[in-house]
């Protein structure tokens, strides 16, 4: 294949709708710009930095268990589902973390936004790998 079909190729990828969307989340997904403000209001509550620790130490565990489970409820229900059912994590999450300041509450709050992390990771490349194999493009991807 030329350099120039190779480029007609890649502007044609770049010039359809759902590349948008990809990219939009894929620039989107990691950015956390809630974790400075979080910190500083569960230290206004008085949580400590150890206990903040155990908190993200509690959420990080809980994607790290669920990330196969995760992966394995989206080949066998859809991704989309899957990605919905992240977002719920993330609300429920965020429900009870200003919930607080009840470490308790807290604790649940890093349990499912652990989830949310587990069911939102490799979700996105997964569902452009779906779109290019549709596609017929899996020989251009990198």
């Amino acid at each position: 294949m030329s350099k120039e079909e190779e480029k007609e190729i890649f502007k044609w990828i770049n010039n359809q709708g759902i590349m948008w969307k990809f990219k939009f989340y894929g620039f989107f997904k990691n950015l956390k710009f809630f974790e400075p403000y979080i910190l500083i209001i569960f230290l206004g509550w008085n949580i400590s930095l150890f206990q903040i620790g155990i908190l993200i130490a509690i959420q990080e565990v809980f994607t790290f268990i669920f990330e196969v489970p995760s992966g394995m409820f989206a080949d066998t229900r859809g991704k989309k589902t899957e990605l919905r059912i992240c977002f719920i994590f993330y609300s429920i999450s965020f429900i009870f973390y200003f919930l607080g300041p009840a470490y308790e509450m807290l604790i649940l709050g890093a349990v499912c936004f652990g989830l949310g992390e587990a069911f939102r990771s490799g979700t996105h490349k997964a569902m452009e790998m779906q779109w290019m194999d549709k596609e017929d493009l899996m020989q251009y991807k990198s």
